[in-house]
């Protein structure tokens, strides 16, 4: 028995013979041939959701007149996609397979959208809902966190997680039932000898206001945050014994604050970030501050 190594294009050659003995056999020694194939089309559901929201918002009282407009002419080139009727379940039947997983930010868009407009008998217009405080935080909570979940591996860790634990080091001594609450983190990157918790706080101000002396205006920083970060650091500690730090982001509103300190043995960081910035500079920001903070040592931080 003779083996020679193919060439570099024999393997094409013995493929259209496969190819036309196939099509021989089933097809063309009848005469007929059959053939099955996808009808593609724009009309799809996650182009219908982006259509029939651009028609939602169109009609959106006190739109800026230039948006209007660029809406207007997305609008006449997706003539050819049928409007369908938003409604919740019309979302969750949206499947992101690998061909249309870019569209899972535009139609999680587009769900806030739904979510906060709603029709004004009187005008005939839709009228956006203020976006209430919770729903404020979780956004801001689940960007940080999908954020991180994409670039855990640049920045030297092996995961991020919501760390849930109880308290550590805790015996009940009284009483039928223990009612201290479970403790679970915004942010938790793992690595294999250190952890990283960061808490997403969207607050108008990262300081609480308070008075001094005279009645002279002072600030600090807001002291529930801290002690809901200390106690985390330290019980996660106790359990595990990894070094564990901890940050805490806000939104940056007029003032910035780029603090950080070392609290018996833990550091941790206060910052806050300019959501006005590009979409570049937020994503270098929150890459920077990570890398930048695990490099802080004792000696280059405030203590306390």
């Amino acid at each position: 028995m003779v083996v020679a190594s193919l060439g570099p294009f024999d393997h094409i050659f013995f493929a259209n013979i496969f190819h036309f003995l196939a099509i021989k056999r089933n097809g063309f020694a009848k005469s007929k041939l059959t053939c099955n194939f996808d009808e593609l089309s724009y009309s799809v559901l996650h182009n219908q959701i982006l259509k029939s929201t651009l028609e939602n918002l169109v009609k959106t009282n006190g739109l800026d007149k230039e948006l209007r407009e660029e809406i207007h002419d997305l609008l006449h080139r997706m003539s050819s996609i049928d409007s369908i009727r938003l409604q919740p379940n019309v979302f969750a039947s949206v499947r992101f397979h690998s061909n249309i997983r870019s569209y899972r930010l535009p139609i999680s868009v587009c769900r806030l959208i739904y979510d906060q407009l709603l029709p004004n008998p009187a005008s005939g217009q839709n009228e956006f809902v203020d976006l209430t405080d919770e729903k404020l935080f979780r956004i801001f909570e689940k960007f940080i966190y999908n954020f991180y979940s994409k670039h855990v591996g640049s920045l030297g860790f092996n995961g991020v997680k919501k760390e849930r634990l109880e308290w550590q080091d805790t015996i009940l001594l009284a009483g039928g039932d223990d009612l201290l609450p479970t403790m679970e983190t915004d942010v938790c990157l793992i690595g294999d000898l250190s952890r990283l918790v960061i808490e997403c706080k969207f607050y108008k101000s990262a300081l609480q206001s308070r008075f001094g002396d005279g009645d002279d205006f002072k600030g600090s920083f807001i002291s529930s945050h801290i002690y809901q970060l200390y106690a985390y650091l330290k019980n996660l500690q106790i359990k595990d014994g990894k070094k564990t730090s901890g940050l805490i982001f806000y939104p940056e509103h007029g003032k910035k604050i780029d603090a950080a300190y070392q609290i018996h043995g833990h550091k941790v960081g206060i910052k806050t970030i300019d959501l006005a910035m590009s979409p570049q500079d937020i994503h270098s920001w929150l890459i920077n501050e990570v890398k930048s903070f695990d490099l802080l040592t004792a000696n280059s931080c405030a203590t306390t």
